[in-house]
């Protein structure tokens, strides 16, 4: 619990490995002539990695301290004025790039939704006409997403599979942190949730809603490395696919259980930097990086993805009840 940092495991592994009980780092002389010695990296065994998540207690409960007595570290809590005025450079440009969204594609599923919304004598809108419209929403506030989907696809389709799987993908992925993170929370954080459930069984069904229009945005970004990789490796493109759903609906559950994009941003993000750092570990290839994802692991995530939506629906439902 103590060792915060983890070097103590790698000192003992180290001790364990080479049966020394000395270690220094440039204080002592060395025999050019000996041996390379090969460390072949700490072995993650599962009591390691419960002892290493144990470290993450303290400052959990410091955060849970933080949440409840610092209105700063809550969006929901703050108005959306003053958040808008603190953009980054990302919104900015997206700002820019607003006219690029201002076509009829666009704007017709947003017009058609809320225009039967503020008039009852219409037909009530289906959920695919949501699902239409919130997608429509994703590229109207956010251009750069569009671009970077016909930019990605691209770049899938004039190069090898291998380069798509190993390079690629990857990116499309860290893009996808970036371009999913908002869309769950953005409706709270601009006080136009009250508004979107005024809509016939939009209030009921949000989870489903937003984990669709989610997976849409999420496939447009994934569909052509999936067919590019099904020649190659039917299991990666599998894998990616499974991946797909688990970034929605990791996106979905985490923005309507903290109400923030922070969490999903951090947690998707070092789950793609450990999966590359580790391409022989099976239990982390959760979007078909590496091929070495078993059946077991793809049934895994795709669970995963089921629980977390099911958190989030039991999460907007409690949510429902206070309000």
């Amino acid at each position: 619990m103590a060792d915060v940092i983890g070097l103590g495991v790698v000192v003992q592994e180290l001790q364990t490995r080479f049966h020394t009980r000395e270690m220094t780092i440039g204080g002592a002389s060395i025999d050019p002539a000996g041996p390379t010695l090969l460390f072949p990296g700490i072995n993650w065994t599962w009591q390691l990695v419960l002892e290493r998540s144990s470290t993450l207690a303290v400052p959990l409960a410091v955060i849970g301290l933080a949440t409840a007595w610092f209105h700063r570290f809550d969006p929901a809590r703050v108005k959306y004025s003053t958040w808008s005025r603190r953009r980054n450079p990302i919104a900015r440009l997206n700002a820019m790039l607003k006219p690029i969204a201002r076509v009829n594609v666009i704007s017709k599923p947003l017009t058609r939704l809320f225009g039967q919304i503020s008039d009852p004598g219409k037909a009530m809108p289906t959920m695919v006409n949501a699902i239409r419209a919130d997608i429509a929403a994703t590229f109207a506030l956010s251009p750069l997403t569009g671009i970077a989907i016909v930019a990605s696809g691209i770049l899938c389709l004039v190069e090898g599979a291998e380069v798509v799987q190993h390079v690629i993908l990857p990116a499309i992925f860290g893009v996808l942190v970036a371009a999913l993170a908002d869309i769950a929370v953005r409706d709270s954080a601009a006080g136009m949730a009250s508004l979107l459930f005024t809509a016939p069984k939009l209030k009921a069904n949000y989870v489903v809603w937003k984990f669709f229009s989610v997976l849409a945005v999420t496939l447009m970004f994934t569909f052509i490395p999936a067919i590019r990789l099904l020649g190659m490796s039917p299991a990666a493109a599998i894998s990616l696919l499974i991946g797909s759903c688990f970034a929605a609906s990791a996106a979905v559950a985490f923005g309507i259980l903290t109400r923030s994009p922070k969490l999903y941003v951090g947690f998707l993000l070092m789950l793609i930097y450990i999966s590359l750092n580790l391409d022989k570990v099976s239990l982390l290839d959760f979007a078909g990086f590496h091929s070495v994802a078993t059946h077991g692991i793809q049934f895994g995530y795709a669970g995963l993805s089921m629980v977390l939506l099911i958190c989030a629906e039991i999460r907007h439902r409690s949510l429902l009840r206070k309000a």
